[in-house]
């Protein structure tokens, strides 16, 4: 290991241009504590929203790597139409984030293209370990499925 690295707390080099997360929670703790995973892990948290309007509007502007969505936003808006909308328009991907992971749920968040699930209440580690997994499967190539 080279001695002058910097690194972040999760002991991974800092790189000059982390992947940009966007998250999208409407409890402010909650949005808090995952920024600061975030940033502690070495990634760049381009900003932080709670309703749709909100959501769909900084990754508009940010173009973020990835958006960490909750299911539910604030007053009762639904995370799958700001998942959907985003993927549709900036062909940005998102993980789901959420305490309601039920197959209804997982089926009418399939229009949105999730890149991942993470389970509420989640741990530092399993947010971490999720947000990587979603960064390396974006960088997979695409491959067409072809019917015969």
């Amino acid at each position: 290991m080279h001695e002058g690295t910097e690194r972040t707390a999760h002991g991974l080099p800092v790189t000059e241009n982390p992947p940009r997360i966007l998250i999208a929670e409407d409890h402010f703790f909650v949005a808090l504590d995952c920024e600061m995973q975030l940033r502690d892990a070495g990634f760049d948290c381009v900003g932080s929203a709670s309703t749709v309007t909100e959501v769909v509007d900084l990754a508009v502007l940010k173009h973020p790597d990835l958006i960490l969505m909750d299911i539910r936003l604030a007053h009762d808006q639904s995370g799958i139409l700001a998942a959907s909308q985003i993927y549709e328009q900036l062909g940005i991907r998102s993980v789901f984030c959420s305490g309601h992971a039920d197959a209804a749920t997982r089926a009418e968040a399939a229009r949105a293209c999730p890149i991942g699930w993470l389970d509420k209440p989640y741990t530092p580690d399993a947010l971490i370990s999720s947000v990587r997994e979603a960064l390396l499967k974006l960088r997979e190539p695409v491959q067409e499925h072809v019917v015969e």
